[in-house]
């Protein structure tokens, strides 16, 4: 379903009835930086690719996330994925991104599988870990011995 509605996004997108953009960070940032500020730093990333004006646009926020503070009309609503159907679109765009690149690298990755499991921590997933360790796209703050 996440795979239709999100290609239902992209005609709406080329209709010019919709926009939106997925900002991306590293395993590395969020190792260095940590996770809050590397997801700061990727919503960023995402209202500047918008080109989005901080005095003509709302920011509607899932849980306890922050737009910077040029953007003035903004809320964060707690399990706002499930409140409002903007949130819940920018949920699918990010979560349908993000399996699409981890498909996307599965080939230079084999023995992990990520085309399979889309990186999540699943059973399959921690054994390959264990058995080959981690990889370089993997965080490692999020991996415990």
């Amino acid at each position: 379903k996440r795979e239709e509605m999100f290609e239902r996004m992209k005609e709406l997108q080329t209709e010019q009835k919709l926009r939106f953009a997925v900002g991306l960070t590293s395993a590395n940032e969020i190792d260095s930086g940590g996770i809050v500020p590397a997801i700061r730093s990727a919503l960023m990333r995402a209202i500047e690719e918008l080109r989005a004006s901080p005095s003509e646009c709302r920011v509607l926020l899932d849980g306890g996330l922050v737009a910077p503070a040029k953007f003035v009309v903004q809320e964060t609503i707690i399990k706002g994925d499930a409140k409002e159907p903007v949130i819940s679109l920018a949920s699918i765009a990010a979560k349908v991104w993000r399996d699409r690149l981890m498909v996307e690298l599965a080939p230079k990755y084999p023995e992990y599988q990520f085309e399979i499991h889309k990186g999540y921590g699943t059973a399959k997933h921690r054994e390959a870990i264990s058995t080959y360790g981690l990889s370089e796209i993997h965080r490692k703050t999020f991996c415990h011995d």
